[in-house]
């Protein structure tokens, strides 16, 4: 049995995913609303590798902001960003500086 999983560990998709994927890749607006642990993260995440330019992810919650950053730059994935409140002035300005 050969080793088919990539960068992300995951071998298939899960429900849902694919069609978020597939829209972001035609450069549509995409609002993703998944059950959580349902994998919205790899589907923003794969579909930003997969283009140039910018992809901004909007979520309400600061930890797992942190925690995307994290993972992504575990993956050797360095140009990721986030802003929220936890940052201090010279944070966000060097987060918007990265950004620009």
């Amino acid at each position: 049995m050969s080793n088919r999983r990539n960068i992300f560990g995951k071998e298939a998709f899960r429900q849902g995913q694919l069609e978020v994927i597939a829209r972001g890749l035609r450069r549509k607006d995409v609002i993703a609303v998944l059950p959580t642990g349902a994998g919205k993260s790899l589907t923003y995440q794969l579909t930003s590798l997969l283009q140039p330019g910018l992809t901004i992810v909007v979520d309400p919650l600061k930890s797992l902001m942190r925690d995307q950053d994290k993972s992504l730059k575990a993956y050797g994935i360095d140009r990721s960003v986030f802003i929220n409140s936890s940052l201090n002035t010279r944070q966000i300005a060097e987060a918007m500086n990265q950004v620009a």
